[in-house]
């Protein structure tokens, strides 16, 4: 989910390169509403979103999934520390830097992909184990 309509269009685009079904929405409003109808397996969420604060929307997706399900990344176009220690207290998985190329974003989804499929292979402090 973003305002930005260019955003959600390229962001849709390698999603369904890489095989994603793919739904939009412009609010956090609008993505809460139809969790109660789907509950996908990735959500992209701006970070400056209008109306509610993607921070509780975030906060909200987890207490309606309850738990760490579904992979949420939110987009931002500043590397803010506190904003990115803020969104993973709300829920975040990882975040993505806007604007973003094909590489970046296929990158980011190919990471996460793995964590899901092999969570014991990442650590917290960010390194894997290998043989």
């Amino acid at each position: 989910m973003d305002d930005s309509e260019l955003i959600r269009k390229v962001a849709c685009v390698y999603l369904e390169q890489l095989g994603y079904l793919v739904s939009q929405a412009e609010s956090g409003d609008a993505a809460l509403s139809r969790l109660e109808v789907e509950l996908p397996d990735l959500i992209l969420i701006d970070w400056c979103m209008p109306g509610l604060p993607s921070r509780e929307t975030i906060a909200r997706i987890r207490a309606h999934s309850g738990g760490d399900y579904p992979t949420v990344v939110y987009l931002t176009t500043q590397l803010d520390h506190h904003d990115i220690a803020e969104a993973k207290l709300a829920g975040a998985n990882a975040y993505l830097l806007k604007p973003f190329n094909r590489s970046d974003f296929v990158g980011k989804m190919n990471e996460l992909t793995l964590k899901r499929l092999r969570p014991s292979a990442f650590r917290s402090d960010g390194i894997g184990s290998a043989l």
